[in-house]
């Protein structure tokens, strides 16, 4: 009961302290969040490119879309949904 609610941070990074890497993986819920968000919201999910240059045009995009959802978020100061804002932006 002494650890509930803690996690272990398991790396193979060696040449850094340990309150950096704390420190990157508090972004992390941020980062599964973006792409719970391209998978779902933009519907980026299955890509049936097969030149390169259309997969990055696809990957563009998507992170295009990414930025401004996100910065519109931080104008908003998250007052917003993703569904709301992208209804408003439609």
């Amino acid at each position: 009961m002494k650890y509930d609610g803690l996690y272990a941070v398991v790396t193979s990074i060696e040449d850094m302290e340990a309150s950096e890497i704390l420190k990157i993986n508090e972004g992390r819920c941020e980062i599964e969040e973006s792409l719970r968000i391209l998978k779902s919201t933009f519907k980026s999910r299955s890509i049936y490119h097969r030149k390169n240059t259309r997969i990055t045009a696809h990957f563009a995009i998507c992170f295009t879309s990414l930025l401004i959802y996100r910065l519109l978020e931080k104008k908003s100061d998250s007052k917003y949904n993703t569904d709301e804002i992208i209804n408003q932006l439609r």
